[in-house]
């Protein structure tokens, strides 16, 4: 489903005067939203460390909060901070950067583990496809047309897609199975 298809869907159901802008706006966070609510497959990226290096840049789409696990040679290694005991092999963010320990001292091959977040839509390209697995795309229009229908002030439209929602999301829940699907991303140092 396309961004524009979200947005007739969205329309079909809820006649109003919303600005596209806004709503694509809803869209974006709505699909972030489901993104971080069911579990959706990891994205992996894959390094290898150089003799010596304990930093290195993480990949500019997962930041430390949507990290789930890091493999050194298949071994996964424990979040710690800085303030915490070390133990013997670890990982923490320090200035952005992904800190090891033990510093590796030869070629390793390192796993970052992410939890997906979608490319937001933009208004001046509507036609680009959703990210999302299309099971979840109605319950993105359902969750925009509840804004829409709130903001101009149809708390009945509302309540009824908000009853929709429940009912979709709780099928949708039941229906999600941990995904073993993934896709690994080879970054070049």
């Amino acid at each position: 489903m396309t961004c524009q298809d979200i947005l007739n869907d969205i329309d079909t159901r809820v006649k109003n005067s919303i600005s596209t802008a806004q709503k694509v706006k809803w869209i974006n966070q709505s699909q972030r939203k489901f993104y971080q609510d069911f579990p959706l497959p990891e994205t992996v990226y894959m390094f290898t460390t150089a003799n010596g290096v304990a930093l290195y840049d993480l990949p500019a789409d997962c930041p430390e909060n949507r990290i789930v696990k890091i493999t050194v040679d298949g071994e996964t290694y424990d979040y710690q901070t800085l303030h915490e005991t070390a133990a013997q092999k670890g990982w923490t963010i320090i200035s952005g950067q992904l800190f090891l320990w033990p510093t590796p001292e030869s070629e390793t091959e390192v796993m970052i583990y992410c939890k997906p977040r979608p490319d937001d839509f933009s208004v001046s390209d509507t036609s680009k496809e959703s990210e999302l697995p299309e099971d979840f795309h109605e319950l993105v229009v359902l969750d925009v047309a509840i804004r829409v229908s709130f903001a101009i002030g149809d708390l009945e439209k509302k309540r009824e897609l908000e009853m929709d929602l429940i009912k979709l999301g709780a099928a949708a829940k039941k229906g999600v199975k941990k995904p073993t699907q993934r896709t690994v991303t080879v970054l070049r140092r």
